[in-house]
């Protein structure tokens, strides 16, 4: 049997962004055979995204402000020295923000993009684009406006994307972190599909548990350096692997939050919503959230809870229906006076920046309304990365700077969406810490997320949205104990 070709090879590869104290990879030395799936892991900050970005080219040819030492080869050439043109015909990376490469109006157009730039035949294309709508389950959203996509279904467009390309290497940024659980074991058989193929899969994702049962070998970062390279089986027996790579204590029972009384902060009444006549998004949502509660919206990709969520912060009108947020029509105050009332966390923290320092971003809102932060940058582990852009932090990274800047306003209701995306359990943990420390301050907490656990450990009360209907709400522990209603959804509980 002959011995499989070398794809990747890091040779005492290191590398340190500019106006950073350390490096963000440190003498890393490794190599990825042709048809293997790998998963890089660990802690938030630890240099995953880095190394895809060094894999794929970005760096050094797009990201070219940092000290770059070592090497890294493709097939045994250089990728500094390589056409960057070159190794993208080879080579595919889809971004955890994957609304960054849905290019077009409307999903077929996303889908074209790339095979119309190396001139495919229609002919070919459209059969391209079949198969892997038909793979990944967004055959229904083919003629969809790309901007009326929930953040899953963007997600899957954009691996639907890069795999109609047929390219020779897949690199995947926390591909499952927006996906339902339906999507999740899509992702894995396109893994598995692929692997077969003799195609090459690089996977960064913080859901250890979901990358050991997708891949073949994992290399796990602490800090930039790389500590262990192996079967991901190693990970569950060791204590320091498990804790390096950010390991889920599934153990034991759920410690449900007991329900909060009191009265509501926000009411919403018969509320729907279409972005056009025939693609209605919400229909007739009645609900409240009570004042300094912890309350989650959950429901499948493409359910409408973010939509939901952008009503309850005025950033969009209802097409019917009411919504009151401190007894006011949220949609009608000026913006200072909403910032005062809610604040929102989007799904893809970077799309909310606009300085470019950490520290300028984080006090930017709380600047504006002269008032000094409500909390610190020390608070959420960046008091290292002040003078950094925030486009040079980590995924986990720059979600937590969203959090902060957000938080530092002091408004009276925060939305989290998605806030675990690209988080380690270190970092989900300090996260309900947050959102608890928030609750004492009298502030009330919406979160949607994906993550079932991280909602037990956090709401209190649970409202569930499926295909734009509100098919539950109630108390935390009476919901998320309904196993046959998350199956219903295709969200099984994991407990």
């Amino acid at each position: 049997m002959s011995t499989p070709e070398e794809i990747f090879r890091l040779n005492a590869l290191s590398y340190q962004y500019d106006q950073t104290n350390s490096p963000a990879l440190r003498d890393v030395n490794c190599h990825i055979q042709a048809g293997e799936a790998v998963g890089i892991i660990g802690e938030s900050g630890g240099g995953k995204t880095t190394a895809l970005n060094l894999l794929s080219g970005i760096i050094p040819h797009m990201v070219q402000d940092g000290k770059y030492e070592g090497e890294a080869l493709f097939r045994g050439a250089s990728i500094q020295h390589l056409s960057i043109y070159d190794l993208m015909r080879h080579v595919k990376i889809v971004f955890q923000d994957a609304s960054t490469q849905n290019f077009g109006l409307n999903v077929d157009d996303a889908l074209a993009f790339g095979m119309e730039n190396i001139a495919l035949s229609p002919k070919e294309i459209e059969y391209r684009i079949k198969k892997i709508a038909d793979e990944l389950n967004i055959t229904h959203l083919r003629a969809k406006n790309t901007q009326q996509l929930s953040g899953g279904e963007r997600q899957r467009v954009a691996i639907a994307s890069a795999l109609a390309m047929d390219p020779e290497v897949l690199l995947l940024d926390e591909a499952i972190s927006a996906l339902d659980t339906g999507g999740q074991m899509d992702v894995r058989q396109i893994v598995e599909q692929q692997r077969a193929s003799g195609k090459t899969m690089v996977l960064v994702d913080s859901d250890v548990r979901w990358l050991a049962k997708t891949v073949d070998r994992v290399l796990v970062l602490q800090s930039g350096q790389l500590i262990y390279d192996g079967p991901p089986q190693v990970i569950f027996q060791r204590a320091d692997l498990a804790e390096a790579a950010g390991l889920e204590n599934h153990s034991g029972e759920i410690q449900f939050r007991e329900p909060f009384t009191g009265s509501p902060v926000v009411q919403l009444s018969h509320i729907s919503f279409a972005y056009s006549k025939d693609t209605p998004v919400l229909k007739d949502i009645s609900l409240n959230i009570t004042a300094g509660s912890c309350e989650a919206l959950v429901g499948q990709n493409g359910s409408g809870k973010t939509t939901l969520a952008k009503i309850i912060a005025g950033l969009i009108k209802p097409s019917a229906g009411e919504v009151f947020i401190n007894g006011q029509v949220p949609y009608n105050l000026t913006s200072p006076r909403l910032v005062e009332n809610v604040g929102y966390v989007f799904q893809n923290p970077s799309q909310q920046f606009v300085d470019e320092t950490v520290k300028e971003e984080f006090s930017h809102t709380a600047s504006i309304l002269k008032r000094p932060p409500a909390v610190s940058l020390k608070d959420f582990d960046l008091e290292n990365y002040a003078d950094s852009s925030p486009w040079d932090l980590s995924a986990g990274q720059q979600q937590r700077l969203a959090i902060a800047s957000v938080v530092a306003t002091n408004p009276s209701v925060v939305i989290f969406d998605e806030p675990t995306l690209g988080q380690t359990r270190r970092d989900r943990e300090k996260l309900v810490a947050t959102i608890k420390n928030l609750q004492q301050q009298g502030t009330t907490v919406v979160i949607i997320s994906h993550d079932l656990k991280f909602i037990a450990d956090a709401a209190q009360h649970v409202h569930v949205i499926d295909h734009g209907e509100l098919r539950a709400s109630g108390a935390a522990p009476e919901i998320l104990q309904d196993k046959s209603l998350f199956n219903h959804l295709g969200l099984p509980l994991p407990w």
